[in-house]
Order: C-alpha cells, then structure tokens, then sequence
C-alpha cells in the first residue's frame, strides 16, 4: 500500500467534539509514522475558503501536511509543514483529530488541525506546485481522497463552534489574602 492507496482501508478517528493527542501518539499504533497536517482556512468561519495542494509527486489534491522530524511536536510540525508547503503563518485552531491508514508496512497517523491563515503568499515549491482556495464544499469535491472529503466535513462543523470565549484554569495557584486587600474581590491577585 502507498500514499494513494489511503482510502482502500483507511480509519478515521473525527468523531465527536472532545479530540485530544494522547501522551505518546506514536505507541497507539504498531509500526507508526506520525504526520500532521491542517485545513488551512481564511476569512469568516461562517463561510471560510479552504487550500488544497495540488501533490506533482502524487498527482493530486490534498490538504497539507507532513511526517514528523525526530523530536518535533505534532503543533511544531503542523506550522512548518504548512510554512514549507504554502508559504503561510498560521494560527493554529482546534484540533479536527486524526486518520490512519497503511503505507508501506507501517500505520501512517496524521493528526489534523484548523489553521488559519495570518500572513504569507504561495510559492510554487518541489511539494505543492499549486494552491488553491475554495469553499468547503467545492474542496469536497476536488480533493482526491475520500478520507480528505470527511475531514474538510469535520472541519466545517468545528468552523461553527469556534468560542467567543477563553476560559483559563490555573492550578496550584495562590491569591492574596482576603484579610490584607480591601479592595474588589473580583481583583484581587
């Protein structure tokens, strides 16, 4: 099995609202290799564009991504491989989850994040030698991969769900003491 044979017998693990990376995402699987890689979107995320690359290796279109170099984080190798394949900074999103399917004897995993767009322009490059942006649903139908139509589908519903909001929780973590502020409880440190 190669590279493009990833629909014949592929898994998709997009399911459900709560993705999470698991401590050690290489041990989940026997003979992996982790890749990451991101719906790549700019303007509103009610009605967002989406890149895909057109693969000259493969001669097709995809979303970006790549395999992880050796002591890189999956976030790490998100933002470069889009770096080295769009010539995009991005913002990177929550996390859509991920897809394995096998490639040459081994399981290949590649987790897949939102990513949007803050700078950059596309240069042709030995990776990508196109880029194009679409709605989502012009991207379903250009891609070439079935597995990469479900994980644009996931990334148009996380699109929806992006929060207005930021919620920090802080562990361990020690205010003043009541006795010794006499100002505004909701202010003090």
């Amino acid at each position: 099995m190669h590279e493009t044979d990833k629909d014949i017998s592929s898994k998709s693990f997009i399911s459900g609202r709560l993705q999470h990376v698991p401590v050690d995402p290489k041990a989940e699987f026997k003979r992996t290799t982790l890749a990451a890689g991101a719906i790549l979107w700019r303007g509103n995320p009610a009605a967002p564009e989406v890149a895909l690359i057109h693969r000259p290796h493969y001669d097709d279109w995809s979303l970006p991504k790549g395999k992880v170099d050796p002591g890189e984080s999956l976030p790490a190798t998100v933002a470069r491989e889009l770096w080295e394949e769009t010539g995009y900074k991005v913002k990177l999103g929550k996390l859509v989850g991920k897809v394995t399917y096998p490639v040459q004897g081994r399981t290949k995993v590649v987790y897949y994040w939102l990513a949007q767009v803050l700078s950059g322009e596309f240069t042709p490059n030995e990776e990508a030698d196109e880029l194009v942006w679409m709605p989502i649903d012009q991207a379903r139908e250009r891609v070439t991969y079935q597995l990469d139509e479900d994980v644009l589908d996931k990334a148009a519903k996380r699109l929806q769900l992006i929060p207005d909001a930021l919620v920090l929780y802080v562990r361990h973590a020690r205010a003043h003491n009541r006795k010794n502020w006499s100002g505004d409880d909701n202010l003090r440190p």
